[in-house]
């Protein structure tokens, strides 16, 4: 099979950027403490890792979930508990 020089070109980029994640080390960040618990969704307010960074689970929803400034949400559903606080089974806290 012959191939074009651009594609040689790509298939060695490929390989060398994944070599490169290969050997990158992972992440090893833990939950360390979480903030006072919002008494209407039950979740905590923050989330600090063992680094020290606290992370936010805006309340009440910051955001349309597209266009910045957002915070990353499930929309709400027609539920009772979904509609108080802004978000359906699943946010992520955000720095």
């Amino acid at each position: 099979m012959k191939t074009d020089g651009k594609t040689q070109k790509k298939a060695w980029v490929l390989l060398a950027a994944a070599m490169a994640m290969a050997v990158a080390p992972a992440a090893q960040a833990q939950l360390g403490a979480f903030g006072a618990v919002n008494a209407t969704s039950g979740y905590p307010a923050t989330v600090t890792d063992s680094t020290g960074l606290v992370l936010d689970l805006p309340a009440p929803v910051l955001g349309d979930g597209l266009n910045p400034p957002t915070m990353i949400f499930d929309p709400p559903g027609v539920g009772a508990l979904e509609q108080a606080i802004g978000f359906a089974t699943e946010a992520f806290y955000a720095y």
